[in-house]
């Protein structure tokens, strides 16, 4: 058997490998009721925002891309990893939301907004709430704390939330109304107790204007949350 050491040495020089980019993340800490604004400005990029909640919490999160720039998608993960919801709106209709009843586990989420593709940049706005005995609300400039009989004038800016806080005893009544001016999105009002229990969502999707929370016999005496919001996300 012979063989060419020239031809060897070629072959040699010839070789390639290839590897497979990693995509960007980002790491930001963000509390509950805060709204973020932010952009994607690579492409696959991800931005990643992690929060406290403890297991039995829920969780609500709303992403608005601005000039309908990208698909949005926002990916729930648990304190262990586990992906527990992931939305996404590929119409470039502009929002997305995620709603989490009864978190799994204590510890560290993380909420990941991105473009469902990873071949579009843009600036988009994301809030993350969440409901549980002892969680603090941020007013985020427009909300917070409000009495009975109180009403309060607020905007929904991209990807937000408003959450209203108010003290209530077991036994009570509960009962809220919202009215968007000159249709500009879908209204929801969602109602949670002091233990981070979903009571009672509703919403208009006919723009048509306002929506309603009507509770009788208040489970628990503490804390309540009423969020005021944009059904799908994507208006303001």
């Amino acid at each position: 058997m012979t063989h060419n050491s020239r031809n060897l040495r070629r072959r040699e020089r010839e070789t390639w490998f290839i590897e497979a980019l990693e995509s960007r993340v980002l790491l930001t800490a963000i509390t509950s009721g805060q709204t973020i604004s932010a952009s994607i400005s690579a492409h696959g990029e991800s931005d990643a925002y992690s929060f406290n909640a403890s297991a039995g919490d829920s969780i609500s999160a709303a992403m608005t891309v601005l000039n309908n720039a990208f698909d949005p998608e926002m990916d729930l993960y648990g304190p262990d990893g586990a992906l527990l919801q992931s939305h996404y709106n590929s119409a470039y209709y502009g929002g997305t939301t995620i709603d989490l009843t009864n978190a799994p586990l204590t510890g560290t989420y993380s909420l990941v907004a991105r473009d469902r593709g990873g071949d579009n940049t843009g600036s988009y706005g994301i809030t993350m709430a969440h409901f549980g005995p002892g969680v603090s609300q941020s007013a985020d400039g427009d909300a917070g704390p409000i009495v009975s009989g109180l009403t309060r004038s607020a905007v929904i800016n991209a990807g937000d939330l408003d959450v209203f806080t108010f003290s209530a005893s077991a036994g009570d009544s509960i009962s809220a109304a919202m009215t968007v001016l000159n249709n500009a999105f879908d209204p929801e009002m969602d109602l949670y107790g002091p233990d981070g229990a979903l009571l009672q969502g509703h919403y208009n999707s006919a723009y048509y204007g306002g929506t309603t929370i009507d509770l009788t016999n208040a489970p628990l005496t503490g804390t309540y949350s009423l969020v005021a919001r944009d059904r799908g996300g994507d208006n303001t």
